[in-house]
């Protein structure tokens, strides 16, 4: 049976979780603007537009991204970062489908089982 890799103790590394946390939004960004974002960019886009509760995880994230140590809450707390980062993709994903939903484009987790493009 496979193993739910959002659940599973030590699944998430920060590499993944930042990818995560970082792609989520950059989708987002995406079908706010129909530009293309960097990750970092994203990142920045992120912290402007989501809650200020999901601060230190994209702090975290930008922070990995730039090749810096962990630090905060996260440094001792790996499970917590896996926990946060899946509820924050979750979270991005829900808001973009309320945004968007009647879009030409879609919901985005349409758009997502739909990639890539045939």
């Amino acid at each position: 049976s496979r193993r739910n890799v959002l659940t599973t103790a030590g699944a998430l590394p920060r590499r993944t979780a930042a990818r995560g946390v970082l792609g989520a939004p950059r989708l987002h960004y995406t079908l706010a603007t129909g530009a293309i974002a960097t990750k970092e960019a994203a990142g920045h886009y992120a912290l402007e537009v989501f809650e200020p509760s999901w601060h230190p995880l994209i702090a975290d994230t930008l922070g990995y991204w730039r090749g810096a140590r962990a630090r905060g809450p996260y440094r001792r707390h790996p499970a917590r970062r896996q926990r946060d980062a899946a509820e924050f993709v979750a979270c991005v994903i829900e808001d973009a489908n309320q945004r968007w939903s009647g879009s030409p484009h879609g919901r985005l987790l349409d758009i997502v089982h739909r990639w890539p493009p045939s």
